[in-house]
């Protein structure tokens, strides 16, 4: 019982909180989107739809940023800012 109620309240705090912030902070992505693109992925493509959106996702981010930046006429913070306990690199 006790080892049944660990795995549970494991799997959901690494699906919950450790998986988006991990993702979040290796593809620059806010976590809210890594967590909302999964299940989008999957409803799309399945479970290869799930392991290959968030890297699209990121190839998205990254195409429009600058375009953006460009419209807008300022430039956008690091999306590390905004995920709380993150560090922005410098350099």
């Amino acid at each position: 019982m006790v080892m049944m109620a660990w795995t549970i309240v494991f799997n959901l705090v690494q699906g919950n909180l450790v998986t988006p912030l991990v993702y979040g902070k290796t593809f620059s992505l806010h976590p809210a989107i890594i967590l909302l693109a999964i299940p989008a992925g999957g409803d799309v493509a399945g479970i290869l739809g799930m392991f290959l959106v968030v890297p699209f996702v990121a190839i998205v981010a990254a195409t429009w940023r600058p375009l953006l930046e460009l419209i807008g006429g300022e430039p956008l913070e690091p999306v590390a800012d905004a995920v709380p306990g993150a560090v922005a690199e410098t350099g």
